[in-house]
């Protein structure tokens, strides 16, 4: 899935199935942007939010345990940005 992000001196597409699961680090550098596209931003983080969900519950096998407890990590990030 792909995340359009428009902002004041561009636009950036995210491809989610390439950046989560994503470091502290770089969550908070997708939501500065995010934050640029203030017309569009609770849309963004609502989509992503959902495909993180979805991403985690397609995490059934002992071998993606890890990358299921990463991308849970990334949801409660996106939770706490969408309920500050």
């Amino acid at each position: 899935m792909r995340v359009d992000i428009k902002y004041p001196n561009g636009r950036m597409q995210v491809n989610l199935e390439e950046f989560f699961p994503a470091s502290q680090k770089n969550c908070k550098r997708l939501f500065a942007i995010v934050d640029m596209d203030w017309q569009h931003k609770d849309e963004i983080i609502q989509s992503i939010a959902l495909w993180v969900t979805e991403e985690i519950s397609r995490c059934e096998s002992p071998c993606h345990a890890s990358r299921k407890e990463k991308l849970q990590r990334n949801l409660v990030a996106i939770t706490k940005k969408v309920l500050p």
